[in-house]
């Protein structure tokens, strides 16, 4: 029998959070991360962090949109090529998460640690952030709108119910139109159960 495929979620961080381990050679690592719709919102926030640590040496980032490689990006900021900005990113995507920002706040110590070193303390930094902050899961949706008759509406709300549908707006005129939202898998068979019944009656946009 073949198992029912779970609807797509987003995994992020459920709020903003930061966290600080302990020094390593007299050097601060301060993670700092929270969860962003854009990358606009991302830069914002690195800009946000690097303006409240104005005597730090570094504050590398990490953030990731999606999976896809233009929604990825990092930065060592100035430490050795991937030493902080690499180990984490790899920290969000082992994580899967998405729709997330993390920035590491270096204060020297004025002990070099080397490569490895720093890349664990980067990496180490952003985990304890994004530990502090939980992670929250939501469905993964997409708008969709139709329009009916009055005598139809009992039908369509009953058709809705066996999917994983969100009801954003409504408007009660001369017709009833829905604004709803809805996993982009699930729609088109919506579609065909709801035409199905009510012979196309329903008008979709």
């Amino acid at each position: 029998m073949t198992q029912p495929v779970a609807p797509p979620t987003l995994r992020r961080p459920a709020r903003r959070a930061q966290a600080e381990l302990p020094p390593i050679h007299r050097s601060r690592f301060i993670g700092d991360c929270a969860p962003i719709e854009d990358a606009e919102a991302a830069m914002a926030f690195v800009r946000e962090i690097r303006a409240a640590h104005l005597g730090a040496r570094h504050v590398a980032f990490a953030w990731r949109l999606s999976d896809q490689p233009q929604d990825l990006r990092y930065s060592d900021d100035g430490e050795p090529t991937g030493s902080a900005g690499t180990p984490m990113m790899r920290i969000l995507e082992r994580r899967g998460l998405e729709g997330v920002v993390v920035t590491v706040t270096r204060y020297y110590g004025g002990v070099k640690l080397g490569t490895g070193g720093l890349a664990r303390a980067y990496g180490e930094a952003a985990a304890a952030a994004l530990d502090e902050a939980g992670v929250i899961e939501t469905l993964i949706t997409a708008p969709f709108e139709l329009r009916c008759g009055y005598s139809d509406l009992g039908s369509v709300e009953d058709s809705l119910k066996g999917f994983n549908v969100t009801r954003v707006e409504a408007d009660y005129g001369v017709e009833v139109w829905l604004s709803l939202r809805a996993p982009a898998d699930e729609i088109p068979r919506l579609r065909a159960l709801i035409d199905e019944r009510l012979a196309a009656r329903v008008r979709w946009s």
